[in-house]
């Protein structure tokens, strides 16, 4: 018996999904820059967002932006190359992204 308007489950078509925990937030930097951006977006409002360390510390970043890529002789994914108008620019596997 349902209530109105209800439809009982169908237990043969069910799919499960698991809780996020605190590595599903952290950003990989080896990925491009745009792929970054999107993973920052999607793990955003109402979630927890994004999270890298910075040193001991875990930091949310909760925006970001594309930013033009530049050559680096030895590529170190996660570091910030510089800050620019006070928000790093974080060196990513292709690209440049500059968080906030």
């Amino acid at each position: 018996m349902t209530e109105k308007g209800l439809t009982p489950q169908n237990e043969t078509e069910v799919t499960y999904w698991l809780w996020r925990d605190e590595e599903d937030y952290r950003i990989d930097w080896s990925s491009d820059a745009a792929q970054i951006q999107r993973f920052i977006d999607s793990v955003g409002n109402p979630y927890k967002g994004a999270s890298a360390f910075m040193g001991e510390h875990t930091v949310r970043i909760l925006d970001a932006v594309v930013e033009p890529d530049i050559q680096i002789e030895v590529r170190q994914s996660g570091k910030i190359v510089f800050m620019r108008e006070g928000s790093p620019i974080v060196v990513c596997g292709r690209g440049l992204l500059r968080v906030y």
